[in-house]
């Protein structure tokens, strides 16, 4: 009797292992906004009294709209800055600002996005008092992708991301 009651249990798991499920297949949402939570990460860069000083979240686009993005590799980033600080301008030479790079190299563009933008309907985190923004830099031969947002304190994160 206790054989047939487990054999019951175990049929059903043996069979829903066999299907084609995966961990969006019960939410409603975009292929895009799918794509663009396994492309996104989120980090903080925190003060010496282990305060976050900044948060940042930042999404590689090109993995998202492979079709749209294949000239520059594109990540959008959202972040809440606790000081006066900002991000840096491109070519900035303001020491108050967090410097983004790409494999070591500087954007080619930094674009400030508004919250109603569409870009932002895609992103997995998207706080309206988050700034956004657009950065553009030269393409990358790597598969690997390091992303570096540093500030004049020393103090820097870099996020990982893989083109394949």
């Amino acid at each position: 009797m206790k054989l047939k009651l487990l054999a019951l249990f175990i049929m059903p798991f043996l069979f829903l292992g066999c299907t084609k499920t995966t961990a969006f297949t019960f939410f409603d949402m975009s292929k895009e906004f799918e794509h663009s939570i396994a492309n996104s990460q989120s980090s903080r860069i925190v003060d010496e009294h282990n305060r976050s000083a900044i948060i940042v979240n930042a999404t590689y686009l090109n993995r998202v709209f492979e079709d749209r993005y294949r000239d520059e590799e594109k990540i959008l980033i959202s972040t809440y800055i606790v000081d006066d600080s900002k991000i840096c301008e491109v070519n900035s030479t303001t020491a108050e600002c967090y410097e983004l790079n790409l494999n070591a190299q500087a954007p080619i563009n930094i674009e400030k996005i508004e919250y109603s933008n569409e870009l932002i309907k895609t992103v997995p985190i998207k706080e309206s008092w988050f700034d956004f923004y657009l950065v553009s830099f030269k393409k990358v031969d790597e598969t690997t992708l390091k992303f570096k947002i540093s500030n004049d304190k020393n103090s820097s994160i870099i996020m990982k991301f893989e083109k394949e």
